[in-house]
């Protein structure tokens, strides 16, 4: 997935091991963005994460919910680190 702020600078994602079809996936990543994110300032990935698993379940994480959460928030990271350097910032693995 893409996001993109309203100044152009974009970000990547990836949605994997949830257990629907895309067209179910990206919907409920619409979703997720249209609750969560739309408006608000891309560098608030804790907020963003507390909100997407808080909102009316237990904060236990759902492999589902943790796809599209996972894939939103890598998009996220890279937003925040382009527009913090104005260029891409690999990621580091822990393994």
């Amino acid at each position: 997935m893409r996001l993109t702020t309203a100044c152009g600078i974009s970000g990547v994602g990836e949605i994997y091991s949830v257990s629907f079809t895309p067209e179910v996936v990206y919907r409920m990543a619409e979703d997720m963005f249209q609750r969560y994110l739309e408006g608000a300032p891309p560098d608030r990935i804790e907020h963003f994460w507390r909100q997407a698993h808080g909102s009316g379940f237990t904060h236990r994480p759902d492999s589902t919910v943790q796809g599209g959460v996972s894939g939103l928030e890598m998009a996220l990271g890279y937003l925040s680190a382009r527009r913090s350097t104005g260029r891409s910032m690999p990621f580091l693995a822990a393994w």
